[in-house]
């Protein structure tokens, strides 16, 4: 009922325990849009399964592997999401100082859930975890790619 959105943001379950179940939960509540990043730490299906009344849009990153792209927009129209936000600005992943400082990693007993189901490793331990999805991210998309 607000003409506002939720913004995805990706991991949520490093910042909280209900990560994107309870923003799910919240924004149906109050009749707002949720955004659920593609890097979630809960899967499409969870999500709406979470709030079904909620209002949901899809955000996306291209990847190289189309079928990864497809599934994932599949999942999310069936699952009555209304929107697709399709991410262009990352032509390249910035070198995380941080990060790289710190050994981030993705803490073991979380994953991005959406994509366990194509088996891309995205749970090990080790420091370059979230790798195989990032490599995936198509960096040379143009318009082009709306039409397929």
């Amino acid at each position: 009922s607000m003409p506002i959105a939720v913004a995805p943001t990706a991991m949520q379950a490093m910042a909280h325990h209900d990560a994107e179940l309870g923003i799910a939960r919240a924004c149906s509540s109050l009749k707002v849009t949720m955004g659920l990043s593609s890097q979630s730490t809960t899967s499409i299906e969870n999500v709406y399964n979470s709030a079904p009344s909620g209002s949901y849009i899809f955000q996306l990153y291209v990847y190289k592997d189309r079928s990864i792209t497809l599934g994932l927009v599949k999942r999310a129209e069936k699952c009555g999401f209304k929107a697709v936000a399709v991410t262009v600005d990352r032509p390249a992943l910035g070198k995380r100082e941080k990060d790289i400082r710190n050994k981030f990693t993705l803490d073991s007993h979380l994953t991005l859930a959406n994509f366990a189901p194509i088996g891309l490793d995205i749970s090990s331990t080790n420091s370059t975890n979230l790798q195989p999805v990032r490599d995936q991210i198509d960096d040379s998309i143009d318009w082009s790619f709306i039409e397929w």
